[in-house]
């Protein structure tokens, strides 16, 4: 642990309130919040996820994470601008900084929720198209996504299509399972990974494409599938009902 420690210090940096101004809280998941944030010399927006771990929480998976990001450049990809590290008030407390490219054009989520509708289909196609182009990128650099919908597709200020919350957020989802009955919500989840856990049996990067393809219907209706059913029972109730359609109302 002290030499993962001490790796992670080599490229985390302990002093990010003098490098950026926070102006706002965006949002809040599993792992942490989510501010926009301006850095000081520069003037740039950026968007930090503020992730705690405790102590005694083991910082590998962290460290294999932030080393692909540093590596993870493409159009499709929010880009990655930095880590830093800092000690909590409580002993062995940890606060991780993940600062990001900020994307001024917010999520589909937001999109469809703003204008109270939902998208035409040319519009679902061309974002489906960029999707695809960041999950081919994220697949043959063998990373699954694992977390695919409206809310993590995010638009920047030119209006290209950004994959988000990819990164260390899904891949400490061992350590944060200890807290937690499951990650997120399951709407959106491939059949194999609710049963993965259960059977011992493992899944691929198919299981993004489902994902996709569960959040083209959540364009479609702005809401997933199941929507209006309690978490806890869709857990169940994935692996054995049919897959959802499209539907024919006004498609």
């Amino acid at each position: 642990m002290k030499e993962i420690e001490k790796e992670l210090l080599n490229i985390l940096r302990n002093t990010p309130n003098q490098e950026f101004e926070i102006l706002e809280h965006v949002g809040t998941g599993s792992y942490g919040k989510v501010f926009k944030a301006r850095i000081v010399k520069t003037n740039e927006l950026v968007a930090i996820k503020v992730i705690r771990l405790e102590a005694g929480e083991d910082l590998t998976d962290i460290l294999n994470e932030i080393n692909f990001l540093r590596s993870c450049e493409h159009q499709n990809i929010v880009s990655y601008k930095g880590c830093y590290m800092r000690k909590g008030n409580v002993k062995g407390q940890i606060f991780i900084w993940i600062v990001m490219e900020y994307c001024g054009g917010g999520s589909i989520e937001s999109g469809y929720k703003h204008l109270h509708q939902h998208l035409e289909e040319k519009e679902i196609a061309s974002i489906l198209k960029e999707c695809l182009l960041g999950l081919e990128f994220l697949h043959c650099c063998n990373k699954i996504h694992r977390d695919i919908k409206c809310g993590n597709i995010l638009l920047n200020d030119e209006g290209i299509i950004k994959l988000a919350d990819f990164g260390v957020s899904t891949q400490i989802s061992k350590t944060f399972s200890k807290r937690h009955t499951f990650i997120g919500t399951p709407y959106w989840m491939a059949p194999e990974v609710i049963t993965s856990e259960q059977r011992g049996t493992e899944y691929d990067f198919k299981a993004d494409i489902w994902s996709l393809g569960i959040t083209a219907l959540e364009m479609a209706h702005c809401h997933p599938p199941m929507f209006d059913v309690h978490p806890m029972r869709v857990l169940f109730m994935i692996p054995t009902l049919p897959s959802p359609s499209l539907g024919n109302e006004n498609w």
